[in-house]
C-alpha cells in the first residue's frame, strides 16, 4: 500500500510541477517574445520626449493667450491651469492611442489617414472625460455645453494634434537609434563563417533568421532584441517581421498593389504601410 501511495504522490507532484513549468514558459514567452509588447516598448523612442514637452508647453502658451472656447473669461492663472490640465490629459491619451494604432501588427497595412482617424476615435472618450472634469472644477458656473458641440470641439483639437504628431514621427518609424559608433553587439552572435556584413533579419516564430552576405543562420531571440543589439549598424525596419541593412537596400518595387524592398542578394521582402515612408527615405539618402 505504501508503495502505491508513494507512486500516486510522486505522480501528482510531477503533474503539478509540469503545470507550473508550462505556465512559467507561457508567461515568459508572452512577456519576452510577444512582438507587440517588445516593439512597443522599444519604439517609444521615436516620440523624442524633449520635443513632446516643448510642443506641449508651446500649445499651453498659445491657448492660454488666445483663450478659445470661452476660456478667455477666466483669470490668467486659472486659464494657465485650465489649459495645462486639459492638454496634459489630451497629450497622454493621444500618445497612448497613437502608440497602439501605429505599433499594432494587425494595422500595419492600414492607410495613414485611417490609422490617424482610429487614434482620434480611441482618444476622444478619455479626453472628453478629462476636459469635463477640468470644466466642472474651474468653470462650474458656465452654461451647459451641448454634447454635440462639446464632442466636436474635442474631435477638432484632438485631430489637429494627432495629425501634427503623425506627420512628425512618421519619418522616424522603423529607424534604428544611433547611440554610438562602437561595433554592434549583435555581430558577436554570428558564426565566424558568416562574416559581419548584415543583409536582413526576419522573424520566424521565436527565432530571428539572420542573413549576411555569406549566408543565413537562425538565432533564438526576438526581433526587437536583435534590432536593439544592431543599433549602431545602419538599418531600418520595413515590416513587423523584417529589418534590412541600409547598405543592402537596392530599391522599391510594387507587385499587385503591395510594396517590396529589393535587397543586394536578389531577395524581395514586404514593406508595410507603417514603414513605407522610412524605406522611401533610404532612396532619398542614397540618391
Amino acid at each position: 500500500m505504501r508503495s502505491v501511495e508513494f507512486s500516486l504522490v510522486f505522480a501528482n507532484n510531477c503533474y503539478i510541477r509540469s503545470l507550473i513549468n508550462t505556465g512559467c514558459v507561457k508567461c515568459r514567452d508572452f512577456f519576452v517574445n510577444y512582438t507587440f509588447l517588445r516593439r512597443t516598448v522599444w519604439e517609444l523612442k521615436i516620440w523624442k520626449w524633449r520635443e513632446q514637452c516643448l510642443a506641449y508647453l508651446i500649445a499651453v502658451a498659445v491657448l492660454t493667450t488666445l483663450g478659445p472656447f470661452g476660456t478667455f473669461s477666466l483669470q490668467t492663472p486659472d486659464r494657465i491651469l485650465y489649459w495645462s490640465l486639459a492638454l496634459a490629459v489630451g497629450w497622454v491619451a493621444i500618445i497612448a492611442s497613437m502608440t497602439l494604432v501605429l505599433r499594432h501588427p494587425d494595422l500595419d497595412d492600414w492607410p495613414g489617414a485611417a490609422r490617424a482617424a482610429l487614434a482620434v476615435a480611441i482618444a476622444t472618450a478619455p479626453i472628453a472625460w478629462g476636459v469635463q472634469a477640468v470644466e466642472e472644477w474651474l468653470r462650474p458656473e458656465r452654461d451647459p455645453i451641448p454634447i454635440v458641440h462639446f464632442a466636436l470641439n474635442i474631435v477638432v483639437v484632438c485631430g489637429l494634434i494627432v495629425t501634427t504628431m503623425y506627420f512628425r514621427i512618421n519619418q522616424r518609424i522603423g529607424k534604428m537609434p544611433q547611440t554610438d559608433r562602437s561595433p554592434a553587439p549583435f555581430l558577436d552572435r554570428l558564426p565566424f563563417e558568416l562574416g559581419k556584413e548584415l543583409v536582413s533579419f526576419s522573424m520566424q516564430d521565436h527565432y530571428v533568421e539572420v542573413t549576411t552576405t555569406k549566408g543565413t543562420t537562425m538565432i533564438l531571440m526576438s526581433l526587437g532584441d536583435a534590432m536593439e543589439e544592431a543599433g549602431s549598424y545602419g538599418g531600418v525596419r520595413i515590416h513587423r517581421s523584417h529589418w534590412i541593412a541600409t547598405d543592402a537596400y537596392r530599391g522599391l518595387v510594387r507587385r499587385k498593389g503591395k510594396l517590396f524592398a529589393k535587397l543586394m542578394d536578389g531577395r524581395e521582402l514586404p514593406v508595410s504601410r507603417t514603414y513605407a515612408s522610412t524605406v522611401r527615405g533610404l532612396e532619398v539618402s542614397k540618391g
